[in-house]
Parts: structure tokens; C-alpha cells; sequence
């Protein structure tokens, strides 16, 4: 159900209580009969300030109008975490709480409604590695997803920027929790959200590609997530699962897209491969050099030995959880 028939039957439900025809509902908030007829239907949206006086009048919480049956509003819950706990982790009753005071204050500002889900691909994978078929798909998905968004071949953009504009809410905020980090959730009526662990010890580059990682969760893992937060579903990056490898080659494919990377790159990639080139590259594409090491990995571009020894050489300079040339 959209949010304008909820308030106009939650509007019904008052005017039947109280006794009141349209032009009696109106005058509460000073709009006309045939305006309130609209707002009755759910074909126009009051705004937060009618609501608001709405409330007062009838003693009900803002939250009143905007409230849809229970089953139908839990968000839907996938993360991606450091190390898995038993159970969830304890900050996710506060996130639900953010992502609906995140949509009421959408709803209730003159900001376009952004109830949009991105579409969905149910991939199944046959083994518990990607297979080059697999990888071919989800390469397809990416590039799909970035010409829909309007970045083509750009590199280095700001994700935030993008993903907001192609109505995916982002909220970034430190946790407590270091182990996560970051939540990507929906409900219908809602739209799509990814919380992104914000913390200082955590660098920007690690946290743009967790939230390209969540996006693609969402857009081809959705019927694995968990409504609300009692038993959310988990994507643990040491146990690395196929779920967890699919999301990862999403989110390589959507930021440093192969074809790119080939076509402008190609020599730097012939030539003998130093960290000093990869640190020179991965600021092209604005992602952390182990990402884009593992990355032209997963692309076929370097061999296991070669990746493993390049971050090495980063583990050895002291990059193992922060970041050269930031």
C-alpha cells in the first residue's frame, strides 16, 4: 500500500470515529472539501505540517498516519560482517529504527518520495565457487546497474552521490561494532536502504565498496533476507560463502569495470606489476588497493601467486587495515 492511501484511510478511520464530513475535516488543517476528498483517497499527500496539526487535533501520534500493517513495513535485513556473531548484532533494533525515521522524514520534507526498489535478479549458483558463466552474469548486472545510474565509463565518482540519486537511501554513521560493516535492508512501501558503518578506523575506500557490495545484495539476493532484526541473514566475509563471493564480484565489476580497465589500462597491466602501480591505479578508480588488487585477480589479469605477493608487499608496508594515499 503507497503512503498516500495509508494516511487516507487512516484519515477515513478518524472521520467515521469522529462523525465528521469533508468540509469538517478540512477546516482542522484549512483546506477546501475537494482537497480533503483527495487526501481521503490517497490521491494527494498532506504535508508534514497538516499532518502534524492532524495529530494534535486528534490526539494521535505523527507516526499514526504513516503506519502500515505490521507484516507488510518490518524491513528485511542482509549484512555483511568482519565475523559472524551468534544471533544478531545488538545495534540492529536502533538501525530499524533509523531507516523508518529516515523515511518519515522523506516523507514528511519536500524531498521526492523514494519508496523505488531496484530490480531483482534471482541468480542460483550450482557450486560454491563462481563459475565463468556466473561471473559473466553478474559483470552484465553491474554494468547494467551503472548505465541505469548514468555513470557509463565514469570512474572515481562519488558513490554516495550516485546511489542517492538513483533513490537508494544511504545512511552513514559510526557503530560500536567494528566487525560491521554495512546493512542493507527494504520493506515495500518503503524502498531500499544500505547503513554504512561509518567509523574513523574504518577508510573510505573499504567503506565505498561495502556499499556496492550491499547493493548488490539486494539486487540479487533479495529472497535471502530476514524480516526485522531477531534472526537477520548474515553474509560473513571470513567464511566467504557464494553469496558473499557474487556481492564481492559485483561490487569489483560495478568499480573498476573490466572493460574500462582494459581499454585505458592496458599497458600498465602488460608491464610488470609493482605496488607502486597498483596504488597509482586503484586512486584512478578511487577504490583500496587490496580491493583493486583482488579485483583485476578475480578479472583474470594477474595470477594467484602475483596477488599474493602484492599483498604481501601491502600487509609489509603497514596497509592491512589502512590505506596508502587515501
Amino acid at each position: 500500500m503507497s503512503l498516500g492511501k495509508t494516511i487516507g484511510k487512516k484519515l477515513s478511520e478518524l472521520q467515521k470515529s469522529y462523525c465528521l464530513n469533508q468540509e469538517e475535516m478540512g477546516s482542522i488543517i484549512n483546506v477546501s472539501r475537494q482537497t480533503m476528498a483527495k487526501y481521503l483517497k490517497g490521491e494527494q499527500i498532506p504535508d508534514g505540517e497538516k499532518l502534524w496539526k492532524l495529530s494534535q487535533h486528534f490526539n494521535k501520534p505523527l507516526n499514526y498516519f504513516l503506519s502500515l500493517p505490521e507484516e507488510s513495513t518490518r524491513f528485511s535485513f542482509l549484512y555483511r560482517a568482519e565475523l559472524v556473531p551468534e544471533g544478531p548484532p545488538m545495534e540492529f533494533p536502533y538501525l530499524e529504527k533509523r531507516f523508518n525515521n529516515y523515511f518519515e522524514l522523506i516523507h514528511l520534507s519536500s524531498l521526492s518520495i523514494k519508496e523505488y526498489m531496484p530490480e531483482h535478479y534471482d541468480l542460483e549458483f550450482k557450486s560454491k565457487d563462481l563459475s565463468k558463466e556466473d561471473k559473466k552474469t553478474i559483470e552484465k548486472i553491474a554494468l547494467k546497474q551503472r548505465n541505469h545510474m548514468g555513470i557509463g565509463d565514469a570512474i572515481n565518482i562519488n558513490i554516495y552521490t550516485v546511489l542517492e540519486n538513483n533513490h537508494i537511501n544511504i545512511i552513514a554513521e559510526p557503530l560500536e561494532d567494528s566487525e560491521i560493516d554495512a546493512v542493507s535492508a527494504y520493506a515495500p512501501g518503503k524502498g531500499a536502504f544500505i547503513f554504512v558503518n561509518d567509523r574513523d578506523d574504518i577508510t573510505e575506500e573499504r567503506k565505498f565498496f561495502s556499499t556496492i557490495h550491499e547493493l548488490g545484495h539486494l539486487i540479487m539476493h533479495r529472497k535471502h533476507y530476514t524480516s526485522g532484526f531477531k534472526s537477520p541473514n548474515s553474509s560473513d566475509k571470513r567464511k566467504r560463502d557464494i553469496r558473499e563471493k557474487a556481492a564481492d564480484y559485483f561490487a569489483s565489476c560495478f568499480l573498476v569495470p573490466p572493460h574500462v580497465l582494459k581499454e585505458n589500462f592496458s599497458y600498465e597491466l602488460k608491464s610488470f606489476i609493482s605496488l607502486s602501480t597498483i596504488i597509482n591505479l586503484k586512486e584512478e578508480f578511487g577504490i583500496s588497493a587490496q580491493a583493486f588488487i583482488t579485483s583485476i585477480n578475480k578479472f583474470g589479469l594477474i595470477t594467484q601467486p602475483t596477488m599474493g605477493a602484492l599483498l604481501k608487499q601491502l600487509n609489509k608496508q603497514g596497509y592491512a587495515k589502512t590505506e596508502p594515499n587515501p
